[in-house]
C-alpha cells in the first residue's frame, strides 16, 4: 500500500522504503522532517487528516520497513 504518512511534505511508504533502501538503512526523510519541525516548517495542524503531528507514523513505518527488509536502522 502507498499511502501519504507525512502530509507536510507529501511522504508516502514507498518513498520512506525508497529512502532506506538508498541510504542503507538510514532514512534521510525522518531527518528532514525532525529537520523541519525543529525550524517550524511542518503544518500538520493544517495538513494531517487527524489534525496531529505525522513523526510517529513516519518513524513507525521507518521501522517497520527497515524490519521487513532486515535494515539496520
Amino acid at each position: 500500500m502507498n499511502q501519504t504518512i507525512c502530509f507536510c511534505f507529501s511522504y508516502s511508504e514507498e518513498d520512506i522504503r525508497q529512502d532506506l533502501l538508498v541510504h542503507q538503512g538510514k532514512s534521510s526523510i525522518l531527518a528532514r522532517i525532525i529537520d523541519e519541525k525543529r525550524e517550524g516548517n511542518c503544518r500538520c495542524h493544517d495538513f494531517h487528516p487527524q489534525r496531529r503531528w505525522c513523526l510517529p507514523d513516519v518513524r513507525r513505518v521507518v521501522d517497520e520497513v527497515s524490519k521487513e527488509l532486515n535494515l539496520i536502522v
